[in-house]
This record gives structure tokens, C-alpha cells and sequence, in this order.
């Protein structure tokens, strides 16, 4: 990201809902997000109202304007390791880490 702290983004099942988190590092919790995954031609897309997102602490003011209504994120594959994740004036380029 442009300030040089990493964001960890996880994506997981809670209760058989999506739920999807990002995390700032050295800033904590950017946004954690539990909504509906559709399928698209080319992508998927995690689709959430107002009550689907909860901002933290490493939130500007911006995001939260931007996203506090919902939102859509959509999610790309970019080949066997990597993701991007956007949305509206924002993206990002994620590696798969091993667990």
C-alpha cells in the first residue's frame, strides 16, 4: 500500500456466511466485512449492506464514507497465487500465504 503497511486480507467461512477481513498492520482492523459472493463472468464479487461491515480502528474517514452504505468488493484470480481485491477509487494485489 502507499503508506509501506502491509494489509493481510482473510477470507473464511463464519457460520456459512463469507466473511472477509483486512487487517492493517501495526494499525489492526481495517474493515471486517460479511456478505453475499456472486459469481460474474470474469470474477466474483462480495456484495454487503451497511450492517455487513464493521470498520476498525486503521479506517480513514474516506473508507468510511466511501463503503458505510455498502458496497461491492470484487475479487479477481490473478493465476494460482495471487488475488486482487477492489473496489470504488480503491485495489490491491494479494499473495496466498501457506497455512
Amino acid at each position: 500500500m502507499d503508506d509501506a503497511k502491509p494489509m493481510i486480507v482473510s477470507i473464511s467461512d463464519n457460520n456459512g456466511a463469507l466473511s472477509v477481513e483486512f487487517i492493517k498492520s501495526t494499525k489492526g482492523r481495517w474493515a471486517d466485512i460479511s456478505g453475499v459472493i456472486c459469481k460474474t463472468d470474469k470474477a466474483m464479487e462480495i456484495r454487503f449492506t451497511s450492517d455487513q461491515i464493521r470498520f476498525g480502528p486503521a479506517a480513514s474517514w474516506v473508507l468510511r464514507y466511501a463503503l458505510g452504505n455498502g458496497g461491492v468488493f470484487t475479487l479477481t484470480r490473478m493465476g494460482d497465487k495471487q488475488l486482487r481485491v477492489q473496489t470504488a477509487g480503491w485495489s490491491g494485489i494479494f499473495a496466498s500465504l501457506e497455512k
